[in-house]
């Protein structure tokens, strides 16, 4: 996403495309399997789930309008999509930090 470059090569251009495709197809089938999961009033409940399913919908329209110039700034939005993912383990890391400290303090007592 963020390696695309004016001037690159061929083969650059080839692997770049491929992470594309795949990439929009690993976010797809998991908001679809999400959906499937969840029920669809209950899925567009969540925010997050909207913002996802918006992220993959702009994702699929960028590779309908692949010879388009100018929209693989597009690309960029995927990036965000990831936030709420670092946020929880951002979290769970200072949980667990919290959890293995005090564990380890009431050995001292």
């Amino acid at each position: 996403m963020a390696l695309d470059q004016p001037g690159q090569s061929e083969k650059m251009t080839r692997i770049l495309t491929l992470g594309n495709y795949v990439f929009t197809s690993i976010f797809a089938a998991e908001a679809i399997l999400k959906i499937i999961a969840m029920a669809p009033a209950k899925y567009l409940k969540n925010g997050w789930n909207i913002f996802d399913l918006s992220i993959v919908t702009i994702s699929v329209v960028e590779l309908g309008l692949a010879n388009v110039k100018g929209l693989s700034v597009l690309r960029s939005f995927r990036l965000v999509s990831n936030y709420n993912k670092i946020l929880v383990i951002f979290f769970l890391n200072i949980l667990l930090s919290y959890v293995y400290l005090n564990w380890r303090n009431l050995g001292k007592h």
